[in-house]
């Protein structure tokens, strides 16, 4: 079976490469034409069967299955990997043309009946496989959710359509919205010493989003680095590391690293808050989007007899909505208690560094009016510049990590309860408590503590004990020892030793790719090709920032004459993309995050069921489908690997 995208373009049919570099948004919406009217031509063909066989109703039904996810699975990579306004408009276009035929296809009573007939007659359990029958109870399940036994009442049935697609475009603008909020905020700093501290690769990200906006330095600014290895530049010249101006974004590398190590608590607190709220403010406000959503979801439940959304999307999950809620009930106590826990070290150092006078509370800068302290809604420019003033003057003080000026805080009684901080952590050591009264003992040590200390905290009680007395090196430094090459060869040789799996990046047939960074790998079980999988790792402007593992195409035998189709994967992540010549050096967040993804990969990949309707991780559980890449990252920090 063949379906053409577009006709400049050739064809996606079976074990033949997509053509990732000649595809333009314009050929999506041809594509999604083309597809549905032959989607559409078959299911009318398919509703018109009257003899309920596997021949005659399910290998078409794999068929026209097949076609929809290969052809939608392009367009949704297609709009994730470059969320351009033009891209992601011809994508949703595309997707609304198709959908018609997604939402026939579950909700024909025509095709229900003949499945029921195939499912339960006399002689089910002797004329089909238990993989056979397995297809065809997931695929009545998901009929069942698509509202197709609501479909003898038109009434009923136009009104669940009708949420259907409101919750759809809902979901769409939420996420549409908190990416143009996260894609608009930008403040500029030019005082260096709120970045003392903050590494060198970070300066240069927020120096060269300062460039790109065309920002200049200013004489008499200060440099982020003490003392200054260089002279500062003339006044007007271009941002750099060292002296700026920084222009700080909610790049997730940008953000992450300005929440761990800027000293300053007054801008960790307006970005944070800033960040939480990025998409609870006009033009991009999603607080009605949620609420209308909630009760679209909520009036769609109701048409089913259902008292809520959880119980009808429960149906293809391992635990009840009320053994889910029974089981968070359960772990909140051992949870709560092992969080206070984890945060008693932390409070310790923040006491230690109060009584050496460092300003652990943000008490020497004034900030804007418009910071709250109680860390509620933050309203501030999302691109302008911003000045913190200081309160006393500079006196120097010793610190762990290096020595410079910083400002001291106001005479004021210490914040932290040293009597009751050796008192908590010992009966926490012997006796449990209830949350609330967990969150009781950590405000009897102290009441400041809030959300952006903790990272900054979290990261210097690291650098003060763990890695330099366990491994003789500092947090900063260790992705030196993380390069990209290193970690894919751990992660690939751990396949290996566990399931004597191997890995062969495609280098002279590498097939077509829709970026040149992105890498091509074929997994064998001996001499037997599992399936293959690209491999797309660097950050890009217009790209998802976050991890995601996505099918291209199942494994199948139903549509291929010349054998059974392996599958193909796309994983992606979001190294910091490295300078030219440079090797790409991650964090451990992004090693943990290319073993995860990779365990999605191989879960999908290894999975040698070849019947469409269950192959893959169709039929997994949905609280189910994240177990392979939570096992797989568990092996990323082991020394074996």
């Amino acid at each position: 079976m063949r379906i053409e995208l577009g006709c400049t373009m050739s064809y996606i049919k079976d074990n033949e490469t997509i053509p990732f570099d000649k595809m333009r948004p314009s050929m999506i919406i041809s594509a999604a034409c083309k597809l549905a009217q032959h989607l559409h031509a078959g299911l009318d063909q398919l509703e018109s069967e009257t003899t309920a066989t596997w021949r005659k109703v399910i290998e078409p039904l794999e068929l026209l299955h097949d076609s929809f996810d290969r052809v939608t699975s392009v367009f949704e990579l297609l709009a994730r990997v470059n969320q351009t306004l033009e891209q992601t408009a011809a994508v949703g276009q595309g997707m609304e043309l198709v959908r018609d035929f997604h939402r026939r296809l579950q909700q024909s009573r025509a095709l229900y009946a003949l499945l029921m007939r195939i499912r339960f007659g006399q002689n089910a359990w002797k004329e089909h496989s238990n993989e056979q029958l397995q297809a065809l109870d997931n695929f009545l399940i998901k009929m069942n959710e698509g509202a197709v036994q609501l479909a003898s009442n038109s009434t009923t049935l136009a009104s669940f359509n009708r949420l259907d697609e409101e919750e759809i475009e809902l979901k769409r603008k939420f996420v549409d919205n908190v990416h143009q909020g996260t894609a608009a905020f930008r403040l500029t700093l030019r005082d260096g010493e709120h970045l003392r501290g903050v590494p060198h690769s970070t300066l240069a990200a927020m120096a060269a989003a300062a460039q790109k906006h065309d920002m200049r330095y200013s004489t008499g600014s200060p440099g982020a680095i003490h003392p200054p290895i260089s002279a500062p530049p003339l006044n007007g010249a271009a941002p750099t590391p060292e002296w700026g101006p920084w222009t700080v974004t909610f790049d997730p590398f940008v953000y992450e690293s300005m929440m761990a190590y800027c000293p300053t608590r007054r801008l960790r607190q307006i970005l944070f808050q800033s960040y939480e709220n990025r998409a609870s403010q006009e033009p991009w406000n999603n607080m009605p989007v949620v609420e209308r959503l909630l009760l679209v979801r909520h009036d769609k439940a109701r048409l089913y007899d259902l008292a809520s959304y959880a119980d009808l999307v429960g149906i293809r999950r391992m635990a009840s909505p009320l053994k889910a809620s029974d089981f968070l009930d359960e772990i909140k106590t051992p949870v709560t208690l092992a969080a206070v826990r984890t945060l008693l070290p932390i409070v310790q150092l923040m006491a230690d560094s109060e009584a050496r006078g460092e300003d652990v509370w943000g008490d020497a800068y004034v900030g804007p009016e418009s910071l709250i302290d109680s860390g509620g809604r933050l309203t501030i420019g999302r691109d302008g510049e911003i000045v913190l003033q200081r309160r006393r003057k500079e006196a120097p003080y010793a610190s762990n990590e290096t020595s410079f000026t910083r400002p001291m805080a106001t005479e004021s009684p210490p914040k932290i309860d040293l009597r009751a901080l050796h008192w908590v952590g010992i009966v926490l050591k012997n006796y449990t408590f209830a949350p609330t009264d967990c969150k009781g003992l950590l405000e009897t040590v102290t009441a400041q503590l809030r959300p952006w200390d903790v990272a900054y905290w979290q990261r210097r009680l690291a650098f003060s004990k763990q890695s330099l007395v366990q491994h003789g090196v500092a947090p900063d430094e260790i992705r030196n020892y993380f390069t990209l090459s290193r970690v894919l060869s751990g992660a690939f040789g751990l396949l290996h030793r566990l399931w004597g799996i191997h890995v062969v990046e495609s280098v002279r047939d590498k097939p077509p790719v829709w970026h040149p960074d992105v890498r091509h790998f074929q997994l064998f079980n001996g001499t037997n090709l599992l399936g293959s999988f690209f491999f797309d790792p660097f950050a890009r402007p217009n790209k998802l920032s976050i991890p995601f593992t996505q099918t291209l195409a199942k494994r199948s035998k139903e549509p291929s004459p010349i054998g059974v189709r392996t599958p193909i994967v796309v994983v992606s992540t979001y190294i910091q993309n490295p300078e030219p010549g440079e090797p790409a050096l991650l964090q451990i967040e992004n090693v943990r995050n290319v073993f995860h993804e990779l365990g999605h990969a191989i879960q999908i990949l290894a999975n040698q069921n070849s019947e469409v309707l269950i192959t893959g991780t169709t039929t997994l559980p949905l609280d189910l489908t994240e177990m392979f890449g939570q096992f797989y990252e568990l092996w990323a920090t082991e020394e074996c690997v």
